[in-house]
């Protein structure tokens, strides 16, 4: 199974390399679609296909008119799944173990589950909501809320596909779970590491912080 990650600026941290490594471990072939130039980071490597981003979408172009980062991001998204479906993840996405063969991927990284999430997708390609999504968007506005509203509109429900938790087995606003060990991820196909709420905190990759199911991540890629 090919996983396709985006990626674009220098910043890529050791997360982000334990994260593509998981994926590698766990049989996923591994697809990097860059955004400009090659970062100059120490854990950039070449253990996986490295792609040009601008193939799918000219995220560049979008920035420099004036639309915002996270929203290009999502757009990319959206063309890379309807062009050709698959399975995409965040780099933040950590893979315990080889994920299903099923057609679709979606769930919800919400409590309350009002929102679909767009940091694991896998679909089959030309779906129309992506159209809708694609269509729908705005410079700077959010991508969850138009994903979820498309899926509601074509299928007329925002159920998972699949039982939330074993792709996000915390919700976003509980990341500092991650620092303890009471979450059971044993069933799960990934969890999701918010390495963006990670690096807010000044959580770092480090094996010192204990308690922590951290720990038990980097352990399993080696």
């Amino acid at each position: 199974m090919k996983v396709n990650f985006f990626w674009s600026g220098d910043n890529f941290t050791e997360f982000d390399a334990l994260c593509v490594k998981s994926h590698i471990k766990v049989g996923h072939d591994v697809i990097v679609w860059l955004n400009g130039k090659t970062p100059r980071s120490q854990f950039w490597g070449s253990d996986c296909d490295i792609r040009n981003a601008s193939d799918i979408f000219d995220v560049s172009k979008f920035l420099s008119e004036g639309g915002n980062f996270q929203t290009a991001s999502a757009l990319w998204r959206f063309n890379l799944l309807y062009e050709y479906g698959g399975l995409y993840c965040d780099t933040d996405a950590f893979a315990l173990k080889h994920f299903p063969e099923d057609s679709w991927i979606v769930c919800s990284a919400e409590e309350n589950k009002k929102y679909l999430s767009t940091g694991v997708l896998k679909t089959p390609p030309k779906q129309k909501l992506f159209l809708e999504c694609i269509k729908n968007i705005k410079h700077k506005w959010g991508n969850v809320a138009v994903f979820s509203k498309a899926y509601e509109n074509i299928f007329g429900t925002i159920d998972s596909t699949h039982d939330d938790r074993l792709f996000y087995p915390w919700v976003w606003n509980k990341w500092d779970e991650l620092l303890e060990n009471n979450v059971d991820i044993s069933e799960c196909y990934s969890v999701h590491l918010y390495n963006t709420m990670l690096k807010r905190n000044n959580i770092i990759y480090d094996k010192t912080i204990k308690p922590s199911i951290l720990n038990d991540l980097i352990d399993f890629v080696g």
